[in-house]
């Protein structure tokens, strides 16, 4: 699909997600919505999304009922120097009461901090060494459609 590599998310044997938390993250939506009434960033960033297919239109019926999960969001800013940046946080561990979280419902990855340090160690063995920049390399990957049910966002234009 447009050169990205397709994948999945690893789901916990036996569990479902509830859509419940919906009415929840509408509520608090509009209250952020009435918070940053007068500033555009977080539209901007939204809309950035959108534009480089990031994020698309959820069909209104959701293709897998028991994995439909919608997440919640904020804005984070970051101060360095002069400069401020904004960007969205989508949390994963939220949830309303009795309901699990996306991040309860799915297998925990490997802990790679280990082979982290192993990189670095061995990265200073050489005279010369290559580098690129991996900022953008996760945008690379796209979630298959029968997991993209479980990562909705609720989001409506100011």
């Amino acid at each position: 699909m447009d050169g990205r590599r397709v994948v999945k998310l690893k789901w916990k044997k036996d569990w479902t997600l509830s859509s419940d938390n919906y009415d929840v993250l509408l509520q608090r939506l509009k209250s952020l919505q009435k918070k940053f009434k007068n500033t555009d960033f977080k539209t901007e960033l939204m809309e950035d999304y959108i534009n480089k297919n990031q994020v698309g239109i959820a069909p209104e019926t959701p293709v897998n009922e028991s994995r439909t999960f919608y997440l919640q969001h904020h804005v984070v800013k970051r101060k360095k120097n002069q400069n401020v940046k904004y960007r969205i946080v989508f949390d994963g561990s939220s949830h309303s009461p009795e309901n699990p979280s996306l991040n309860e419902v799915l297998e925990q990855g490997p802990n790679l901090l280990l082979e982290i340090l192993a990189t670095l160690l061995r990265f200073r063995l050489h005279k010369q060494a290559i580098i690129c920049d991996g900022s953008q390399a996760f945008l690379q990957l796209t979630l298959s459609e029968e997991d993209r049910d479980a990562t909705r966002i609720l989001w409506f234009r100011t």
